[in-house]
């Protein structure tokens, strides 16, 4: 929606209707009535005349002022009233996410840019800021509001809730002695100037967790990088982006800390350097897939990244043929939509032109168009625009300028291939691998690497394209432990399904990427949330005769703890995490220790009040509130004392064939994928 400024009633309109006026004035024929006798008094006649004549001009004058105070106050009126409509559309625009533009801003200076670094999982990423483009144009996706100190989401009754449920669940140490305390330190994966990353073992589970802490005081510009990134990974809750599991704020040793999912398998970066072939299309369409779908889901909520790069795809290790998944990291340039950055910042290769030129503000669109020259760098091993050490220079300044201008004068597409298959840093090798990617690949990053932001798709709009949708990976369907999980959750009461979801939330499962695969199967329109129509939708393709019977709205309606008739990734998670060995017992175990934050055993009501609904706390009325209590303690209150841990039942070993004879007999469960292989070897 564009708005231009009204034309007020000017000088120029003013002056023409007076030269109008006195036009008419100066031709108007001499009055009737006019006394003219022949041998009257010339004289007389000339009083007579001269005093007609100032009676006209005088009238004449008196309509003109009336003519011109009218025009006025009606043309200010008609201003006031369209100004008026300007800031009516402009709220509108805030609430029902419409886009307006006041204007183009004035270009950057050449260099006004200073360069940093930021690693994380100890890969450098090189950020550009400064202070040189004063941006007015602003894209408005909602309105959206502070949560937790400065996250951020939109601004919705039912997404301000779910935002701080989960945000609240998520561990916050005052001290940074937390993290030894409970890990085991492992090895340093990186170290910058003011920052350090290293690999860390829980003591208890022995899971592989990331700690990433800022050193440069609490007030300096890595901390509030970091801040800003524990605020946002507290708000989000997708299966492709990086999860936070605790943090800390240690203001006596100026440290920021905050524990994340390890993902085992590098960064996109170190598969382009480590790789001796081309990777595969189908691959890269996956990840890129997975990119776009964080990207659209974070859109949607209000949130730019403003620095994408394959440095901060990370990917998980898979065995066998499987291709690995796409985790999305570093949020510590994010912005939020109706506030872009004004700063230069992000990567200069991966820069919008809009963004390099300084003609709009950061968009969706700039994080399209990076999505586009990342994708475009893993199918030809080199990026399109070049990257600063390509050429040599003085400092960073120097070296940035041939690529900012390559990304400046960008027009056309034909450049950009030209430029791949003649490139001096590229080798013979490289420079033949872009000829052989396919035509709707190269089709793929010419619909997305377009100059114009207005011509440039969004994120859904990419996820549409030919390419990917031809190499989208096969569907995971809901397995028969997840559908056997789903009825047993339905059968708990409200506090069990409430510890389910903090074991979700604090914890994680081994599981957690399968029943990601499940979840974004079941997402087809990349919401980022499961619907109740999608949910039958599922369970009806995965339901066999030897699966129990369950009503989905009844399963929906107990899964959908917060009540906004939508279903997040870790509320449908909650729903899968009930093992074949479970019961109450083991499942108050593991929550309990979920919410033992500092591991010695105890637990504080005050500390975890806020984690349970009202309807919980009446469940919990017996634990005590002034003091902590323990294991046993706890549960008793949650009714698990009286429900031990069940054995494992010994089952003799059956062969392939008898396990997919008996699965046709709707005698057993449902043999698995790997059962089946092993039928056909």
């Amino acid at each position: 929606m564009s708005f231009q400024k009204p034309q007020l009633f000017g000088f120029q309109h003013r002056q023409a209707l007076d030269t109008n006026r006195a036009s008419s004035f100066t031709h108007d024929p001499l009055p009737l009535g006019y006394p003219h006798q022949h041998g009257q008094n010339p004289q007389q006649t000339s009083l007579s005349f001269q005093r007609n004549i100032n009676s006209v001009r005088q009238n004449s004058w008196e309509k003109l002022q009336q003519d011109r105070q009218h025009s006025f106050e009606r043309t200010r009126q008609h201003s006031f009233e369209q100004l008026q409509g300007i800031a009516h559309a402009r709220n509108s625009a805030r609430q029902h996410s419409f886009t307006f533009r006041a204007g183009p801003t004035a270009p950057p200076e050449k260099y006004p840019m200073k360069a940093g670094s930021s690693d994380l999982y100890g890969h450098g990423s090189q950020l550009a800021t400064g202070s040189g483009v004063a941006c007015h144009a602003t894209q408005v996706a909602g309105m959206l509001c502070s949560i937790n100190g400065g996250s951020v989401f939109l601004k919705d009754t039912h997404a301000i809730q779910s935002v701080k449920s989960r945000a609240c669940m998520i561990p916050r140490h005052s001290s940074s002695s937390f993290a030894t305390q409970n890990y085991t330190m492992v090895k340093e994966l990186g170290k910058g100037s003011f920052s350090r990353v290293d690999l860390l073992r829980d003591k208890r589970s022995g899971v592989a967790r990331v700690l990433k802490i800022s050193e440069g005081g609490v007030g300096s510009k890595q901390s509030q990088m970091l801040k800003n990134e524990i605020h946002l990974l507290s708000a989000l809750d997708h299966p492709n982006i990086a999860k936070l599991y605790e943090y800390s704020e240690d203001i006596s040793c100026g440290q920021l800390l905050m524990v994340l999912e390890f993902v085992s398998g590098g960064d996109c970066n170190q598969l382009l350097r480590s790789a001796e072939n081309p990777q595969n299309e189908g691959f890269i369409a996956k990840i890129i897939g997975q990119l776009l779908g964080v990207l659209g889901y974070c859109h949607a909520r209000g949130i730019l990244h403003c620095d994408v790069k394959p440095e901060n795809m990370m990917l998980t290790k898979v065995s066998g043929g499987d291709m690995p998944d796409c985790k999305v990291i570093d949020f510590g340039l994010a912005h939020r939509i109706d506030r872009p950055p004004r700063d230069f910042v992000g990567t200069p290769s991966y820069m919008a032109p809009e963004i390099v030129k300084g003609t709009y503000a950061y968009t969706i669109k700039s994080d399209v168009w990076s999505a586009g020259v990342t994708a475009c760098e893993l199918l030809a091993s080199q990026t399109p625009f070049g990257k600063p050490q390509d050429y040599k220079g003085f400092d960073i300044r120097q070296k940035m300028e041939p690529v900012l201008q390559n990304i400046r004068t960008y027009a056309r597409f034909q450049d950009v291939e030209t430029r791949l298959a003649k490139s001096k840093s590229a080798t013979a090798n490289e420079a033949g691998i872009w000829k052989s990617r396919s035509a709707t690949a190269k089709d793929f990053i010419r619909s997305i690497i377009i100059a114009d932001p207005a011509d440039r798709p969004n994120a859904d709009q990419a996820l549409e394209h030919v390419w990917l949708e031809r190499n989208k990976v096969w569907p995971s369907y809901l397995s028969s432990y997840m559908l056997s999980s789903m009825v047993k959750f339905m059968g708990l009461n409200g506090l069990m399904r409430r510890c389910l979801l903090i074991i979700a939330t604090r914890l994680g499962s081994p599981k957690m990427g399968q029943i990601g695969d499940v979840f974004l199967s079941i997402d087809d329109r990349h919401t980022g949330h499961v619907s109740r129509e999608d949910l039958a939708n599922a369970v009806s393709s995965a339901a066999t005769c030897w699966e129990p019977e369950f009503d989905v709205d009844d399963f929906f309606d107990a899964a959908d703890q917060e009540q906004k008739d939508v279903l997040s990734f870790l509320e449908f998670t909650a729903t899968c995490l009930w093992g074949v060995d479970d019961t109450k017992h083991t499942i108050a175990e593991r929550v309990f220790k979920a919410l033992d934050d500092n591991h010695d055993g105890f637990v504080n009501m005050d500390e975890c009040r806020h984690f349970f609904r009202e309807c919980d706390l009446l469940e919990l009325r017996g634990l005590p509130s002034n003091r902590a209590f323990g294991i046993h303690e706890w549960l008793a209150a949650a009714g698990a004392s009286n429900d031990p841990p069940s054995k494992r039942r010994q089952q003799p070993e059956e062969s392939a064939l008898t396990r997919l004879l008996n699965s046709f007999l709707c005698s057993v469960d449902d043999p698995s994928a790997d059962e089946y292989e092993e039928m056909l070897h």
